[in-house]
């Protein structure tokens, strides 16, 4: 049980930072053949535009993750 322990505290930061890096080194190999292809205005339009999504997520989250925890809580058998 021990082992099994802290090998889940090993894993979760390093799903974590795995998907963080492989989406940071996709957005770096796309970046500058799609400025070329279509320019840096409509890039940044793009960018704005993802960003503005995210936080609407955010918000949601924020509005609704209270209910979400409660409609999913598992009671935890002692």
């Amino acid at each position: 049980m021990f082992f099994q322990g802290v090998a889940q505290l090993a894993a979760f930061p390093t799903g974590h930072y795995l998907m963080r890096y492989m989406i940071a080194g996709l957005s770096t190999a796309v970046c500058l053949p799609l400025i070329e292809a279509i320019g840096v205005g409509w890039v940044s339009t793009m960018s704005a535009a993802i960003q503005l999504m995210c936080a609407g997520l955010v918000c949601l989250t924020i509005r609704l993750g209270e209910s979400w925890r409660k409609k999913h809580q598992v009671a935890i058998p002692l």
